[in-house]
């Protein structure tokens, strides 16, 4: 049997396979060619895409107590354990219930029944230990600690002073930064060891380097615990106090009052990380920092030695952080409530950053973790993943720039679909 053309259907199948052969070779050419074409890169920097928050609001209305929000953990269990100044209060991420100090006139368990609660409503700190019992510190009425479903509270320091801070030592023991001093208590036995009586400023955080040395802050003091005696360590900068202190792997994050530092105490050394005045600090699941500053402003380490602004929780008034184990992030405002932040699943590429302000409309992956996008009448933009961007000189090879659609084939070709028709090489 023959072809339409005359030729014997063996050679007319074997032109068509050359044809194809060739009209492929030719499309991976000029593919090649108007890569090459690419015009300069147009940013002198690393362009990455802008991963914004969108932060949840919760306040009274959702249940919260109507108060600042001065501490969180997240327990074993799974609850948020949110510490205001109106009560201590369990989020199960629908609803609150609110633990109120039970010498408060009307505070009733929802049976009718008197509801125990820790000795205060001004929370300060919590911290849940390794047996799950959570330990409460308030501002003006000592520790309490929940264990079983029940409140204790404990009688140190006649039971008036503020407690700013809790902390598990590796040996167990409940480490405790107070108004009067520093204290570490056996939670089997009760038995209570002090280790330091109160600057006049009192102690107000606690940390554990990499060897398990508890390091003891203050706002005009930084020590180490050393039998039971707190040896003074020499701030840098002529700094006096410390209002941020964390783990921070075999160091500690150490914020003074004017700068933030990274701190090895093995080899004593101080390095500078370029934030001013931090408050606050809480470390994500990707072990980056997140820092709220005493001017409102909010930063994240950007993964790259820099800082990125985080514009959504900037101005809040934040007063407590805290990571989940779902890699969400607690904030606790002074005045605006208890806010929750996702890891965004959409990253924003602004009009500067790939040069266009057309409308995207097409997008695809280039095979080697970057992104070929397609705009309205702007052409095709190539995303490396090092942060390259590069502009595809469509004009040159006369298809227009009104990009409809992308396909990257089995070879890694591009094929561009323009209002003009289509590429095909």
């Amino acid at each position: 049997m023959h072809g339409a053309s005359g030729r014997p259907a063996a050679e007319c199948r074997t032109w068509r396979e050359n044809c194809e052969e060739a009209t492929a070779m030719r499309l991976m050419a000029l593919a090649f060619g108007l890569l090459v074409w690419c015009g300069p890169v147009l940013a002198s920097t690393a362009v990455h895409p802008d991963y914004r928050v969108r932060p949840k609001v919760f306040t009274d209305d959702d249940g919260l107590p109507p108060s600042g929000v001065s501490a969180l953990v997240q327990a074993r269990d799974g609850y948020l354990w949110v510490g205001t100044f109106g009560g201590l209060a369990r989020f199960d991420g629908r609803t609150f219930r609110t633990y109120r100090d039970r010498h408060v006139p009307g505070s009733l368990h929802v049976d009718g029944e008197p509801e125990t609660g820790p000795s205060s409503d001004r929370i300060v700190a919590l911290h849940e230990d390794d047996e799950g019992r959570l330990w409460i510190g308030t501002e003006d009425a000592g520790l309490s600690v929940l264990e079983h479903g029940e409140f204790r509270h404990l009688p140190f320091c006649d039971g008036l002073c503020q407690i700013n801070d809790i902390l598990q030592g590796p040996d167990r023991g409940i480490w405790v930064a107070s108004s009067e001093g520093v204290f570490k208590l056996d939670p089997v036995s009760g038995q209570v060891v002090w280790s330091g009586r109160s600057s006049p400023a009192g102690y107000t955080r606690l940390a554990s380097d990499g060897l398990g040395r508890i390091h003891v802050a203050g706002y005009e003091s930084f020590h180490v615990v050393a039998g039971q005696q707190l040896r003074p360590i020499r701030l840098p900068g002529g700094n006096r106090g410390v209002r941020l202190l964390e783990g921070n792997g075999d160091g500690l994050l150490v914020g003074t009052e004017r700068e933030l530092y990274r701190y090895d105490p093995v080899r004593q050394q101080w390095q500078p990380l370029g934030v001013e005045e931090p408050a606050l600090a809480a470390r994500d699941a990707e072990g980056l920092w997140w820092v709220s500053q005493l001017s409102g402003k909010v930063v994240r380490e950007d993964g790259m030695g820099g800082w990125a602004h985080v514009p959504e929780l900037s101005g809040m008034g934040i007063i407590s952080l805290a990571w989940d184990d779902e890699g969400d992030l607690w904030a606790g405002s002074g005045s605006k409530g208890l806010l929750r932040t996702r890891k965004p699943l959409f990253g924003l590429f602004s009009t500067s950053q790939l040069g266009t302000n057309m409308a995207g409309r097409a997008i695809i992956g280039d095979g080697n973790g970057g992104l070929w996008f397609g705009s309205a009448c702007g052409g095709v933009h190539h995303w490396s993943h090092d942060g390259g961007v590069q502009a595809l000189p469509l004009r040159k090879a006369q298809v227009g720039e009104c990009v409809t659609s992308l396909l990257l084939d089995h070879e890694g070709v591009l094929w561009v679909g323009t209002g003009e028709g289509g590429w095909r090489g």
